[in-house]
């Protein structure tokens, strides 16, 4: 089955979602925040506590999130054969810690590398509230459907996570843990993939177990940056680069820019580059 550009590029997908502040602690939790030692520390229980609750900016990727859209027959996409390749996050409002919320998603571009390199697909969502209509967020996702190609798709896309990170030694460095069961808690904010829990449909995919969900270690990251002290974000962007798995600890680096933050994120376990070219920015 050939990927169907024409559905794809025609794609309007809306989904909403009334959520409460049980969601956003559930959503804090599945990205590890309050692990280990941090249970009782003052920073982790502004999100996982209900007094005085905060939500981390990047639960706006998971909130009214269409799971799994593009398993749809019509798109002809190899279910087995997707995987998140880069996400970006442009807060337009503080996101309220409950609330109803509206998600709208097209698909932006289509890039094809050619025969059997895959096809990136690169996607816009916008989030608003429900009853106001004010804009929330808007996300953009690029998916990378891995065997696929040949359509002779030639799209621009808008580019995301293109900043290199610097060369020079960095300004921080943290040390994260995740639990075993990450995939299984974070799944609950809304990413319903069966990658991330099912080891048949794992190894059909190519991985030897399931693997954690990208959008997980951006949360992770994204939280790593406000322990640093960069609490002020409303954009943030990253490029995954290789799979991690749950129980991995990783390690993410930042750089204090004139201008925001650049971070990567790698793996203790395996020494991959799990996320690239991350920076944010107020």
């Amino acid at each position: 089955m050939a990927i169907d550009i024409a559905n794809l590029r025609a794609a309007t997908i809306e989904t909403h979602q009334s959520y409460t502040e049980r969601d956003t602690i559930l959503y804090a939790l599945g990205i590890g925040i309050g692990t280990g030692d941090a249970a009782v520390d003052p920073e982790a229980l502004r999100y996982v506590y209900e007094e005085g609750l905060h939500t981390v900016p990047t639960m706006a990727t998971m909130l009214a999130y269409p799971s799994g859209w593009w398993a749809n027959p019509v798109y002809g996409i190899n279910r087995a054969g997707v995987v998140n390749a880069g996400q970006s996050l442009a807060l337009h409002r503080k996101l309220p810690c409950a609330g109803s919320v509206t998600s709208r998603l097209r698909v932006d571009a289509i890039e094809d590398k050619g025969p059997g390199r895959g096809v990136l697909i690169h996607t816009v969502r916008v989030l608003t509230d429900s009853a106001t209509g004010d804009k929330l967020a808007t996300t953009r996702q690029v998916i990378f459907c891995r065997g696929e190609g040949g359509m002779g798709s030639d799209d621009k896309p808008h580019a995301v996570a293109t900043r290199p990170l610097p060369g020079r030694k960095p300004d921080q460095i943290a040390t994260l843990s995740t639990r075993q069961e990450a995939a299984l808690l974070f799944r609950l904010s809304g990413d319903l993939n069966p990658l991330h829990v099912d080891p048949v449909v794992a190894k059909t995919a190519g991985f030897a177990k399931p693997i954690l969900h990208g959008l997980a270690t951006f949360g992770m990251a994204a939280y790593a940056l406000i322990a640093a002290g960069f609490r002020a974000y409303d954009f943030i962007e990253a490029r995954f680069t290789a799979p991690m798995l749950p129980g991995e600890r990783v390690r993410c680096v930042i750089w204090e820019e004139p201008d925001g933050r650049a971070f990567g994120v790698t793996s203790l376990e395996s020494g991959k580059l799990i996320l690239d070219r991350g920076w944010a920015a107020s």
